[in-house]
């Protein structure tokens, strides 16, 4: 999902003018582009950031002129193709020039949009209005009306939504975060969680280290929050419930680093609710288990590791229940007992 917003008022830093010529490779007699611009860089009003870098940049190409700043609404303007510069790593950047002769590049993604979409006169302008969106990391002319647009502006209300209490999240509940990101939760949720401690050598120098055993530790998690995460691409021909039948199915093995465990979860929407099985800790726990074993099938050292990164799954379950070792977990127990001990010994 794009994640970004149309900002309402944004700052043009602009260098010293310039004239653009053109012509095409096989006929330098006659120039197609011949006139003068002013080479601009449009930010955010809300970024300082973005603004020292554009100062930055415009100060490099001021030659003997002032950086010039204007800061103006966002509203919708039209723009002309005005030029096509190379740059390094076969690159390439259109560029556009607006009524005021302020000269901008143009992503390759919008202009393919806007000639689909509305197409293009004779003489390069394009018959739509733009205004400047914020997308990820980038400042970028967007096609007023285009699909981006919608986006963004849709961006822009997530920014500026009331986040969902902790207490109000529901098992079963679909929700959304301001990037847009979406999450199934299954619960809160108690486990037991085995970590891995490396042996480390001793070490001498100024600063002294004692050598420290292999030893695997063990930690209760009390309230915790379960959820899956829902991936765009996850539920583009499926569904939320889908796709958590996929990842209990082990469909693919990586799909269950697509669950996880936090204190909380930081949402403003929520979209639909998916009745979970009644037995869904238990799914997950089997679910964990079978992922295990699957990659136990190396030295002990192989075992042991996977048996503590999949620990905290293989023992969840409901937070009003006592965190322990769950019965499919049980039999992991014994190649972990030696280091235990190890770490108690510590």
């Amino acid at each position: 999902m794009v994640q970004g917003h149309i900002p309402k008022r944004v700052i043009y830093v602009a260098g010293a003018a310039k004239r653009v010529q053109i012509w095409w490779d096989d006929n330098h007699a006659s120039t197609i582009v011949d006139e003068e611009v002013r080479p601009c860089f449009a930010v955010d009003k809300d970024s300082p950031k973005s603004l020292a870098t554009a100062r930055s940049w415009a100060k490099v190409r001021r030659g003997k002129g002032a950086v010039l700043e204007e800061e103006r609404e966002n509203s919708p303007f039209d723009v002309r193709i005005c030029g096509l510069e190379v740059r390094e790593r076969g690159g390439r950047a259109y560029k556009v020039v607006t009524d005021g002769g302020f000269w901008f590049d143009l992503r390759e993604d919008v202009l393919l949009d806007a000639i689909l979409c509305c197409g293009i006169a004779k003489g390069g302008k394009i018959n739509a209005k733009f205004v400047w969106g914020q997308v990820g990391s980038q400042m970028k002319l967007v096609c007023v009306d285009s699909a981006l647009h919608q986006a963004l502006i849709q961006g822009g209300e997530r920014r500026t939504a009331a986040k969902i209490k902790p207490a109000n999240l529901v098992a079963g509940g679909v929700y959304g975060n301001v990037k847009g990101e979406r999450f199934l939760v299954l619960g809160w949720v108690n486990t037991t969680e085995f970590t891995h401690i490396n042996a480390s050598p001793a070490k001498g120098g100024p600063v002294k280290k004692p050598a420290v055993p292999e030893s695997v530790v063990r930690s209760d998690q009390h309230n915790k929050l379960l959820f899956l995460e829902i991936p765009d691409w996850a539920v583009r021909d499926d569904t939320p419930a889908g796709w958590l039948c996929k990842v209990l199915a082990l469909r693919e093995w990586h799909y269950l680093h697509y669950l996880k465990l936090q204190e909380s979860l930081s949402v403003i929407e929520h979209s639909e609710t998916v009745e979970l099985p009644a037995d869904i800790h238990a799914r997950v726990r089997r679910t964990a288990v079978k992922s295990i074993q699957a990659k136990c099938n190396g030295t002990n050292s192989d075992r042991v590791v996977h048996a503590c990164c999949g620990s905290w799954l293989a023992n969840v379950v409901d937070s009003k229940a006592k965190p322990g070792i769950s019965p499919e977990f049980q039999p992991f127990l014994d190649v972990l007992a030696p280091l235990l001990d190890a770490s108690k010994g510590a």
